[in-house]
């Protein structure tokens, strides 16, 4: 009873350019793609081409082109099959590869990837997906500004709100100072890991009383001195709460529906999946 999208994942500059330099590449992998669809029964195609900075503006046409080549192809083989277009939170906003007033026509859904503001590089220890905070200068980029942005250019109904089952755990100067600074990537003590719902649910090292709500965030954030090392560490965590606002946030602009980064990092814990059925069970 699930529908299954096969997501084409490009997330490599020079690969990027090398497809789209290529009308034979892109043959190949739209005929590659419709094979995947046809012998796996598959219900959706999912593009992920995540260029970082600006490409020359000849890859945003080349980018458009095979776009509608594909969405051509699936109409006119698989006509039951869904296109979908994964965008970076400041894909309106930055000049990347996609020229929306060409592709709202050929893709069905728009999937928003709104989470990773602050990721595993950032200088300082940041939220995963500040819902706001950006007007009032505190954080560089927050999630409102992107779907408002989006909105200018996507029909809500074929927006999908992107939410993060995650955050990270970094090593900071001063762990009890909200969005401290941490170590410069040569540093030894400079270390990043992911904390998911469920390992955030179950690290011991994440106390009550050193955990605070972050109201431009709608984030928790928490701190602890790791004791082998005597380093502080800063957690921002995606928890029910943090999660929740993101589902009011999605049905209060009547978005298509959310998308999860990512399934699994809840384990075994049923309440993401509750939650999900109060929200957007019809």
């Amino acid at each position: 009873g699930t529908d299954v999208t096969v997501t084409i994942a490009v997330l490599n500059n020079d690969l990027i350019e090398n497809i789209l330099d290529s009308q034979a590449a892109q043959t190949t992998l739209t005929s590659q793609i419709l094979e995947q669809v046809k012998t796996r029964n598959l219900d959706g195609v999912n593009i992920d081409f995540e260029y970082f900075g600006e490409p020359e503006p000849a890859y945003r046409q080349a980018f458009t082109e095979f776009s509608k080549q594909l969405s051509t192809k699936l109409k006119q083989e698989a006509p039951n099959t869904k296109l979908s277009l994964s965008i970076m939170p400041r894909s309106v906003r930055d000049s990347d590869l996609f020229e929306f007033s060409e592709l709202v026509p050929l893709y069905d859904r728009f999937i928003g990837m709104s989470y990773e503001y602050y990721g595993e590089n950032a200088d300082i220890a940041g939220p995963i997906a500040p819902m706001k905070g950006f007007k009032e200068n505190k954080y560089f980029f927050d999630v409102e500004t992107t779907y408002e942005d989006f909105l200018t250019k996507i029909p809500k109904e074929k927006i999908l709100m992107g939410v993060p089952y995650y955050g990270w755990e970094r090593a900071v100067v001063d762990g009890k100072t909200i969005n401290s600074k941490t170590f410069p990537a040569d540093d030894p003590n400079n270390y990043a890991a992911v904390i998911s719902y469920a390992r955030a649910r179950e690290n011991k090292d994440l106390k009550k009383n050193q955990c605070l709500w972050d109201e431009y965030a709608l984030e928790t954030w928490c701190w602890y001195t790791d004791k082998k090392t005597g380093i502080d560490r800063q957690v921002w965590l995606s928890d029910n709460r943090s999660i929740q606002t993101r589902f009011d946030y999605a049905n209060k602009q009547n978005f298509s529906g959310i998308a999860i980064w990512t399934l699994g990092y809840d384990k075994a814990y049923p309440d993401l999946w509750e939650m999900i059925k109060t929200n957007f069970s019809n």
